[in-house]
């Protein structure tokens, strides 16, 4: 099941590079999007975590999109 979610996250998130310039390999940006994902995922429910999927969505966000914006030679 992992492995099918991972899948599917990284061609989302392909899908949002496709026409991004970025001064980092896209692969590279898909794998630790991915990565983090599924990690923060797993320890959310193995750990029985409290928080919402709203306050999770909203954490890795805050957490991943810095640096791929920055990879896209954004702000």
């Amino acid at each position: 099941m992992q492995a099918r979610i991972a899948l599917l996250i990284g061609e989302l998130v392909r899908e949002q590079l496709h026409d991004r310039p970025t001064d980092v390999p896209r692969e590279l940006i898909v794998d630790c999007v991915v990565g983090a994902y599924t990690s923060l995922l797993a320890r959310w429910v193995d750990d029985n975590d409290p928080h919402t999927p709203a306050q999770m969505d909203a954490a890795f966000r805050r957490l991943l999109a810095p640096g791929v914006m920055a990879a896209l030679g954004g702000p």
